[in-house]
């Protein structure tokens, strides 16, 4: 007799959905070691639109340290490579711009202005003139930008 299946695991928005932050916090550290660089793999960690998730759901759980790490993950990639690069390695869309927003709101949150005035200046200078898909996040920084400055 073969022994029973295992149920399939509950995912992170489940879990804390249902108010298992103690699960949740396992499937988080779960997702975040696939984010890890394996021995003999790769020498860098993964950063992609996945990292981002990681940086949502540790801020879901009140853990900004943890968000903020994954966002300097991001911010060291674009730091480290040309941009032009990035997009093509790690994927086009929208991840990089809703990033760079999340970082501006945890600088903010946190008190750090300058920073967060930087990275939404980012967003609308990059990609203020783009596509028609860029505009949401173009505008999201545009009124965070706004709401920073009249604080």
């Amino acid at each position: 007799a073969r022994p029973p299946v295992p149920p399939p695991s509950r995912g992170f928005s489940s879990l804390l959905s249902a108010g298992d932050t103690s699960g949740a916090r396992r499937e988080l550290a779960r997702q975040d070691s696939l984010l890890a660089p394996m021995q003999g793999m790769r020498r860098f960690p993964r950063v992609d639109e996945t990292t981002l998730f990681s940086a949502e759901q540790h801020l879901a759980l009140g853990d900004t340290l943890g968000a903020e790490a994954r966002l300097s993950e991001i911010e060291r990639l674009f730091n480290d490579q040309r941009f032009q690069y990035i997009v093509t390695v790690y994927g086009a869309g929208t991840w990089p711009g809703r990033a760079w927003l999340l970082s501006g709101d945890v600088a903010a949150a946190r008190g750090r202005r300058d920073e967060a005035s930087r990275m939404y200046r980012r967003v609308i200078g990059l990609w203020g003139g783009g596509d028609a898909n860029l505009k949401a996040v173009v505008d999201q920084a545009r009124a965070r930008l706004f709401a920073l400055s009249a604080r």
